[in-house]
């Protein structure tokens, strides 16, 4: 991918391991994977706006933390949010409109929170009535 462009996600901090470290989610939960990335990769991922390449990420990187950033290691993180459909591209499109034609086509609409805000099956959800 040229000039990645992050989706909409929410970038929750965390500490582990005495690490800071921050949750990325996307919050439309059309993904309902979460990736779990450094301050560094954070601060690259602003940057995939769609206008950048891989090497203006790289010199933007350079300029603002002073540290080179290896061009694969970009590119690494741009594979790891394109498996969690969290960059606006033509896989992301494809996933989507597979996800649109299943639930346009289904006869019944599974509940979107059972499981999440209250139980999710018929036996577990009469005893919490």
């Amino acid at each position: 991918m040229e000039n990645p462009q992050v989706r909409w996600v929410e970038a929750l901090p965390i500490k582990q391991d005495g690490r800071d470290l921050f949750v990325l989610k996307d919050p439309e939960g059309l993904v309902d994977r979460s990736l779990m990335v450094s301050r560094e990769a954070l601060f690259l991922i602003s940057l995939m706006d769609g206008s950048r390449s891989l090497r203006d990420i790289q010199a933007e990187f350079m300029r603002t933390v002073g540290r080179l950033v290896q061009t694969e290691e970009i590119q690494a993180i741009v594979d790891a949010l394109d498996q969690q459909f969290l960059l606006r591209n033509d896989r992301f499109d494809s996933h989507f409109r597979t996800m649109q034609e299943e639930y346009e086509a289904s006869p019944c609409r599974p509940s979107f929170l059972a499981g999440k805000s209250y139980p999710a099956t018929m036996q577990e959800l009469a005893s919490y009535f």
